[in-house]
């Protein structure tokens, strides 16, 4: 059974990964030389994700149960310190993404002749995706899921409850 569950859940990392992929190949080019480019049709981007969405939880829960596992045999400093880095790496990820986000923004609105200021281009859409699903979002999923599994560790031995 435990062979059936570790095939299910390799199965969702690749989705995962291929979801990723497929956010950043469905980026749509900013044309530059006359301001126009792209349609009107949704974000692609987004869609693997609707999509795959149930490989995600999968994933989601996978990668918590193994981090937990692994967590278990640290001492509670290792684990304090493991929560620490992982939520400041989490942390500068997020701040360098919205700042690429916003920048883009800013060329689309000079770009565009459709937009007049920048409240008007949100900071996920079609040209931004490469921005939001790549190597580095992917990694701060990584260590978010590796935050709470630590942050639960934490808890569970501040309480002595031992959830299963």
């Amino acid at each position: 059974m435990r062979v059936i569950y570790l095939g299910i859940y390799f199965i969702s990392v690749l989705a995962t990964i291929m979801m990723f992929i497929l956010g950043n190949i469905l980026t749509e080019p900013l044309v530059t030389e006359s301001g126009l480019g792209g349609g009107g049709n949704g974000n692609p981007g987004l869609f693997p994700f609707v999509v795959l969405f149930p490989f995600l939880l999968i994933f989601f829960y996978g990668t918590y149960w193994f981090f937990k596992k692994l967590i278990a045999s640290l001492t509670t400093k290792a684990v304090k310190n493991l929560t620490i880095i992982s939520s400041a790496v989490i942390g500068l990820i997020l701040a360098v993404s919205i700042k690429k986000a916003a920048e883009l923004r800013l060329l689309i609105v000079e770009q565009n002749p459709s937009f007049e200021n920048v409240a008007q281009v949100d900071l996920i859409n079609t040209y931004s995706n490469s921005i939001f699903f790549n190597f580095y979002t992917f990694l701060a999923l990584l260590l978010l899921i590796l935050s709470l599994a630590c942050i639960r560790t934490l808890l569970m031995r501040r309480n002595s409850i031992h959830l299963p």
